[in-house]
């Protein structure tokens, strides 16, 4: 995959996952990314990524979604204490939250 080995995520981070040739499940492919925004100046700039094939068979998007998550926290700064991750999957939040 392509996450830096240096991208230590702190600041407000967004996780999202998508995929192509949704029509044919054999064709499908996705990906996921996360990105971090600088909160320096508005509107936000990429300040650091990553993102990359979903390495799995199970190809699509709410597994996409899914997998930013631990990608995200395997890249956390250890030095900063309020990281903070944003997801538009519903899935993917009510998952991390037990609903």
């Amino acid at each position: 995959n392509l996450v830096d080995p240096e991208a230590m995520f702190s600041c407000p981070t967004f996780g999202d996952g998508s995929a192509i040739h949704n029509q044919n499940g054999r064709l499908l492919r996705a990906g996921w990314s996360v990105a971090e925004l600088s909160n320096v100046k508005m509107p936000g700039v990429e300040f650091r990524s990553a993102w990359g094939p979903l390495p799995s068979s199970l190809q699509n998007v709410p597994a996409a979604e899914l997998y930013s998550l631990p990608c995200w926290l395997r890249h956390l700064d250890p030095t900063y204490e309020r990281h903070v991750f944003y997801s538009d999957c519903s899935w993917v939040v009510d998952g991390w939250h037990g609903v």
